[in-house]
């Protein structure tokens, strides 16, 4: 079994990383679209901690993303039982002046591919009836600030989503 940790190169999500390697012993499939930093953080967990850590490189903004995980997944016989959805991004601009992709690289790292990973993942789990979701949102969810417009909109459907998704899952062992 392996924790699924997005965003891993860096941050918070090398920091759920290294909780899971280092107290519960769990061999990590590692994703960022940070290649060099990500292969790093996966060999030093590796060696620290003797767990098993995979780093994949992967934009997880891409359309298709989730799917192409999981399947890589299923390919490669990874079995995830946590999946700590981590990846983000984060701009401060007004909306006007921000160019059409940038708004919607952001809207499918934050919300399309967060959801379809769930959903392809959280399948899984309910199948074996155990399982793991983190969704990491923001306090900026509940804050409206000019600027970061799509960041925090973006965050408060994470937070929206999970809250659902936990009452929709505890009944087939999937807890956050």
């Amino acid at each position: 079994m392996y924790a699924l940790v997005t965003g891993a190169s860096s941050g918070i999500g090398k920091a759920y990383a290294t909780i899971l390697a280092r107290d519960y012993q769990h061999d990590l499939l590692l994703v960022s679209n940070q290649e060099q930093e990500l292969k790093a953080v996966a060999k030093e967990l590796s060696e620290q901690y003797g767990v098993k850590a995979l780093p994949l490189y992967k934009n997880l903004a891409d359309q298709n993303a989730a799917e192409e995980l999981h399947r890589w997944c299923e390919e490669n016989g990874i079995e995830v039982d946590i999946l700590i959805n981590n990846a983000g991004m984060f701009f401060w601009q007004p909306l006007v002046d921000l160019p059409p992709q940038k708004i919607l690289t952001m809207l499918n790292l934050h919300m399309t591919t967060l959801a379809m990973l769930c959903r392809f993942f959280g399948e899984d789990m309910c199948r074996r009836r155990k399982g793991w979701i983190l969704n990491m949102s923001s306090m900026t969810a509940w804050i409206t600030i000019p600027g970061i417009q799509c960041y925090n909109s973006t965050k408060a459907f994470v937070y929206s989503f999970s809250k659902s998704l936990w009452y929709e899952m505890k009944p087939k062992g999937v807890t956050r």
